[in-house]
């Protein structure tokens, strides 16, 4: 076993030098590399996920690349981490100051300051070439701004927003886990509701759930909706839709007439994870870090992982995400400079693995079952679909707007939906009209 095992990581390192000299081909020309000797090279950002885990077979691997790199272009990495980085970017905005050689930076934030000014090297003037399969296409995709591309990543995309359920709950109530409903696409609305309805018992303080913080904009796209969309080259208000009038009722319904689901106003962002994990929720609408951080270590209840469920006008499950990281280089650095930075990156930082199977492993270590595994391959596959209210432009925190309380008072039954729709409608067509920089005119066409 171990033979074929070595075996078949010879042929994804093969592949791997491939893509990296790809990558290296796709340079229009060659970066003077030797500017980075005797350097330190920060990689920094808002966490610490841009420094590979070890203890993983590709965290360990790319380790392993960084310090051959290193050793290579006589450099070293400093992974840092900076919980106000978009702060510090927007103060170096003005005043030109390198922040960090290379930033891994939520791709939206990135994007609100190129809307402002020439802040950063595109991929295309440092050399290279966004189509190459050395990037993550997710990535390169979403970090498209004016015809050039802003950001880039190796690492596939992940899945993050999924359902748990507690297993133990459901057993207890005579039920079992839906995974069977899962391949015929069966996993709807309704069968998540029925889990909720056997696992509620409100006299011992067990709901079916309750709303998260993205709950309600993640449930539109699990329903082929958004708030907004885009029309002819124009981002537009998208209230009519009755698609998003179908996923309010049902949430509201399960909060205020089924009283299965808790609304959690003003509760903490952690409330909703926090409850799951003490048994007291059947289901929860998560991050995948929660259920690789902290549900094998933290729950006592047995527990599984399931697809967002796929809402009543869609017919396919979603990959759904709130955001899409990407690395980029602040304008500040010297062009010269940041082409060896970004040349030096795509040599340190390349995926090691199949980008498939790859995560099969990353999976693997800590799904508390083979169904479970089997899920969050199958979403794998799927294209990402970013959650835009979230990201461009994000409405949580956009000029103090009021339609993110609006969204939760109609997902709770405080206020009545289609009217409150049709009111949002100026407000949230105005917000796009000045973040796209559109014309009224235009918009409304």
């Amino acid at each position: 076993m171990k033979k074929i095992v070595s075996f078949l990581m010879c042929i994804v390192l093969t592949f791997g030098m491939m893509a990296m000299a790809s990558g290296c081909k796709g340079n229009k020309e060659k970066a003077n590399t030797d500017l980075l000797k005797g350097q330190t090279i920060r990689v920094t950002g808002w966490g610490d996920d841009a420094k590979p885990v070890a203890g993983t077979e590709s965290g360990d691997l790319q380790l392993e690349a960084i310090a051959a790199a290193e050793e290579k272009y006589g450099c070293k990495v400093e992974f840092v981490v900076m919980p106000d980085l978009t702060t510090q970017l927007l103060t170096a905005a003005t005043t030109g100051q390198v922040v960090s050689e290379v930033i891994l930076q939520r791709m939206h934030n990135v994007i609100n300051l190129l809307m402002q000014g020439d802040y950063f090297w595109s991929v295309e003037d440092l050399g290279g070439d966004p189509k190459d399969q050395l990037f993550n296409q997710d990535t390169t995709h979403y970090a498209q701004f004016n015809g050039k591309t802003y950001g880039w990543f190796y690492n596939p995309t992940n899945v993050n927003s999924i359902m748990a359920i507690n297993k133990s709950i459901v057993e207890r109530k005579g039920g079992k886990m839906p995974y069977d409903l899962v391949e015929d696409k069966k996993w709807t609305f309704e069968e998540w509701k029925k889990i909720m309805v056997l696992g509620t018992d409100v006299e011992n303080g067990i709901y079916g759930g309750g709303r998260s913080q993205a709950t309600v904009q993640t449930f539109f796209h699990a329903n082929d909706t958004g708030l907004y969309t885009e029309k002819d080259g124009v981002h537009v208000a998208n209230t009519s839709d009755p698609k998003l009038q179908e996923v309010l009722e049902f949430l509201s319904n399960m909060t205020l007439n089924d009283k299965i689901y808790e609304a959690n106003d003003g509760k903490a962002w952690d409330y909703c994870n926090n409850t799951f994990i003490d048994g007291k929720y059947a289901t929860a609408t998560i991050g995948l870090w929660i259920a690789r951080d902290h549900l094998p270590t933290e729950m006592t209840d047995e527990w599984g992982l399931m697809p967002i469920p796929i809402g009543p006008s869609a017919t396919e499950y979603k990959k759904l995400d709130t955001e899409c990281k990407a690395f980029c280089i602040q304008k500040a650095v010297n062009e010269d400079y940041a082409k060896a930075l970004f040349s030096f990156m795509n040599e340190a930082f390349a995926y090691p693995l199949d980008p498939i199977e790859g995560m099969r492993g990353h999976y693997q270590s800590f799904c508390p079952d083979k169904e479970s595994l089997e899920n969050l391959m199958m979403m794998q596959e799927l294209p990402l679909t970013v959650v835009n209210e979230f990201t461009q432009p994000d409405l949580r925190n956009y000029q103090g707007n009021t339609i993110t309380g609006s969204l939760v008072g109609m997902a709770t039954g405080a206020k009545p939906i289609r009217s409150t729709l049709d009111s949002i409608t100026p407000e949230l067509q105005g917000i796009l009209d000045e973040y796209y920089g559109q014309s009224q005119t235009s918009s409304t066409k």
